[in-house]
């Protein structure tokens, strides 16, 4: 079940009962959410409620009663001889779009800042000979990882990647640990969390 509501005033669900998948029930809930919700003008997201029978937290109630004073993910150290600085701001590659923006004290830091430095530079996303370079050093030999992988786990992961629609070979496309990073994406997303916004 997909849910928003406007302070107290109307809101929006969206449900789906028979899916094949927690990904399928999730998207198809928050597709006829958004669709009501847009429809009737409702200015706050959908997002994922009750998944089986799981209660998932709303966004909004995560933010109730966050001040200045809660702890972040930001660190400062110093050099008091000095007195620079140099903050350290953690990522988050998964996010429900509810729990945007960020605390103020990330801004706050980018807007002190003399310089940043990132994990990856986001101008070179697009460079396609980059990109190129990326994959040949993640893509596995296929027979390599099939023979590392027991029948026993290639079995559960040909019935995972059938319900959620993804072709049974690309098991043997990444290494297992990549696998287990997309398939905990997958899960994330079933709960409404997505990856790689940008506000």
């Amino acid at each position: 079940m997909a849910y928003a509501q406007d302070g107290t005033g109307p809101s929006a669900i969206g449900i789906s009962v028979r899916a094949r998948s927690h990904l399928a029930a999730a998207q198809a809930a928050t597709h006829a959410c958004e669709e009501y919700r847009t429809n009737n003008n409702i200015a706050s997201s959908c997002e994922i409620v009750l998944l089986d029978n799981a209660v998932i937290k709303l966004g909004r109630q995560y933010k109730i009663g966050l001040t200045e004073e809660t702890p972040s993910s930001v660190w400062r150290i110093s050099d008091l001889k000095t007195k620079r600085s140099i903050y350290l701001a953690g990522t988050i590659h998964l996010l429900k779009p509810t729990l945007l923006p960020l605390p103020a004290v990330y801004g706050q830091i980018f807007n002190k800042a003399d310089r940043i430095a990132l994990e990856n530079n986001p101008l070179l996303a697009s460079d396609p000979q980059r990109n190129a370079q990326i994959l040949a050093i993640t893509t596995p030999d296929k027979n390599e990882i099939k023979a590392a992988m027991s029948k026993g786990t290639r079995k559960k992961l040909k019935k995972i990647f059938r319900t959620l629609g993804i072709p049974k070979k690309a098991i043997f496309n990444a290494y297992p640990m990549m696998l287990q990073f997309n398939l905990g994406t997958v899960g994330y997303n079933s709960l409404g969390v997505q990856r790689g916004q940008r506000h």
